[in-house]
């Protein structure tokens, strides 16, 4: 009678450990699955953000400093945000500092001026007016 007892106990924990295996896997090959074939953010869009953040913090700067930074590295980091100056494609942000703003962008994937596509490049210019900054309009 005991060693029918132990029997069972022995079934009952071995079908469990295998359940918990077998599962496990389940998860790891969904999560494989699911990280291959998610979206991820293109690099021209990472690059509008970067851009569009940096100019955040470049006007953080010149409310503080009352002046353009010379740098980007020197900008104030925003709490809770990435913080980046570097494009989608890992590069630096050009920055170009002019009496009156400054203009960020990125060459694109090539990293060579010109292209279309995933290729162009991509610049904004602002404007200081006043404290604030304007987008300059072409």
């Amino acid at each position: 009678m005991e060693t029918k007892l132990k029997r069972r106990w022995y079934s009952l924990v071995w079908s469990i450990v295998t359940w918990l295996i077998l599962a496990g896997l389940l998860i790891t090959a969904c999560g494989v699955v699911a990280i291959r074939y998610v979206d991820v953010i293109p690099p021209d869009a990472m690059t509008h953000a970067a851009i569009t953040g940096t100019k955040d913090r470049l006007g953080i700067y010149l409310q503080r400093e009352h002046k353009l930074a010379d740098r980007l590295d020197v900008l104030p980091p925003r709490q809770g945000y990435l913080n980046r100056t570097t494009d989608g494609w890992g590069r630096p942000l050009s920055y170009v500092a002019t009496d009156d703003g400054f203009s960020l962008g990125s060459l694109g994937k090539d990293g060579v001026p010109g292209g279309s596509g995933d290729d162009a490049d991509v610049i904004a210019t602002y404007r200081i007016v006043g404290d604030e900054l304007k987008v300059a309009m072409p």
